[in-house]
């Protein structure tokens, strides 16, 4: 495996101030169950934890074993009392293996990352995901022959939409909180890649009832931008505690049809 890429501190930290306080406003006091899919490299959500004096059980779900292992260790130290449970499951296969009743479910900007693992296979799906340089580059290119490939970005598009829905049917959780933010990853492609996962992401929230006016009572705190932020337009408040870029509620099941005009549209005209 190449160098991983690490994440800066800073930024970890900042996150998981923003999952503490959607986590608060939203009420939530005793976690028992916690369920975190698709963590990548990345520990913010166990900073939010750390804040909550997290000392339950939690589930992490992610296909990549190399992922798992590297927050394992991050995670025993920032969550001493915490029991972690690893997941090595893409979020379909996850189900049998966790409970049926759980206090959060937490992702930060998974669907991207959905999309994209729907459309690899094999070793270099493994790769793409393994946070090394070569992964960027991997990534990138697997985009790029994806925005190209209409009929197949349809059916990826209803696959990951149809496997957060069964997950969602299949567990209940007291609070689901996602995200779906511009990526500092894609910064200098075109936004073909926040487009179709925010299509994804915006069906979502028809079956989530998130309460706006508590979303942005937690998003509306003062936080010096850093790092990609500092570039003109792309302040923290207006992308990652922008509210619209957030889901924080519980499921409910509105028997929403799936309307792939909005997708189709972002095809014809990547």
């Amino acid at each position: 495996m190449g160098q991983i890429v690490q994440p800066g501190d800073y930024y970890e930290k900042y996150m998981g101030l923003v999952y503490y306080k959607i986590i608060k406003a939203n009420g939530i006091k005793k976690i028992d169950n916690v369920v975190e899919f698709a963590p990548g490299f990345r520990c913010k959500i166990a900073y939010a934890l750390k804040k909550l004096n997290f000392d339950g059980n939690i589930y992490i779900i992610d296909s990549n074993a190399n992922a798992l292992e590297f927050v394992y260790q991050k995670y025993r130290s920032i969550l001493p009392k915490a029991k972690i449970i690893l997941v090595n499951k893409d979020i379909s296969e996850s189900i049998s293996l966790l409970p049926k009743k759980a206090t959060l479910f937490l992702a930060n900007h998974c669907i991207d990352d959905m999309i994209i693992s729907k459309y690899l296979n094999g070793k270099k799906l493994k790769k793409a995901f393994d946070n090394t340089d070569e992964s960027k580059k991997i990534l990138l290119e697997c985009w790029n022959e994806l925005r190209e490939d209409s009929d197949n970005l349809l059916k990826i598009r209803e696959h990951v939409y149809d496997d957060l829905i069964n997950f969602f049917e299949k567990i209940d959780f007291d609070l689901i909180v996602m995200s779906q933010y511009k990526s500092a990853y894609y910064m200098k492609q075109k936004n073909y890649v926040e487009e179709l996962s925010k299509v994804i992401f915006d069906q979502l929230k028809l079956n989530i009832n998130t309460d706006l006016n508590i979303l942005k009572a937690a998003l509306n705190f003062d936080f010096k931008d850093f790092g990609v932020a500092l570039n003109e337009g792309f302040s923290l408040k207006q992308n990652i505690q922008f509210y619209d870029n957030w889901i924080a509620g519980k499921y409910v099941n509105n028997n929403i049809n799936k309307d792939t005009t909005d997708l189709k549209w972002l095809v014809v005209f990547f």
